[in-house]
């Protein structure tokens, strides 16, 4: 799909402007806008397959449940990979919690999505991204603040504590301390978190 515009639409569940399920198209040069859903993804919701969004801009959507911008569900196909490829997700509000972009996935150590070139930023609630393992290639503009692994609005002590009890490892579980997603929770997470101590910025 190429130079598109959804907007205005509504989803009694998942994906206010558009849903695609095992997908290996490509969305490129479109505007997903003031859309809504009652359940994810009130931009887009995305389940399975290998999509990829280049220069798309998700803007205005609102999820009343989760995930206001964007929606990402590889759950029960470990294959599955989504490509964020230059674009824009902002000013996206959800309800409940990930006005941005939210995955669920499978919790494993693989992320199931990549990201480059692209800008998540002033989404509602924060973080802008989260739920599951991401990969960035680079050239990003994330507005969160990644140090903060237990979401609370301060990196501290909490954090740190978070940190520890995973080093060495792939940084699974309730607050996933792999910050710089190198596939083992180590000095360079560490650094990120002494790096962002106190308040995050709002």
């Amino acid at each position: 799909m190429r130079q598109c515009t959804f907007r205005n639409n509504t989803a009694s569940t998942d994906g206010g402007g558009l849903q695609m399920n095992l997908s290996t198209g490509s969305v490129i040069d479109c505007v997903i806008e003031q859309n809504s859903a009652n359940s994810r993804g009130g931009g887009l919701h995305l389940v399975q397959g290998t999509p990829t969004l280049a220069r798309v801009t998700v803007t205005g959507n609102v999820s009343s449940n989760l995930m206001g911008g964007l929606s990402w569900f590889s759950v029960g196909s470990p294959q599955a990979l989504l490509a964020l490829d230059d674009c824009v997700v902002t000013n996206n509000t959800a309800l409940v919690s990930l006005g941005g972009v939210g995955i669920t996935d499978s919790g494993g150590a693989v992320a199931s999505m990549t990201i480059a070139g692209s800008t998540i930023c002033s989404n509602a609630p924060r973080p802008n991204i989260g739920g599951g393992r991401w990969s960035n290639l680079g050239d990003n503009s994330i507005c969160d603040c990644t140090a903060d692994l237990t979401l609370d609005g301060i990196v501290d002590g909490v954090d740190l504590a978070a940190l520890l009890s995973q080093w060495g490892s792939s940084g699974g579980g309730a607050y996933p301390a792999d910050i710089d997603g190198s596939g083992v929770v180590d000095g360079g997470d560490l650094g990120i978190v002494l790096g962002g101590w106190g308040p995050c910025p709002q």
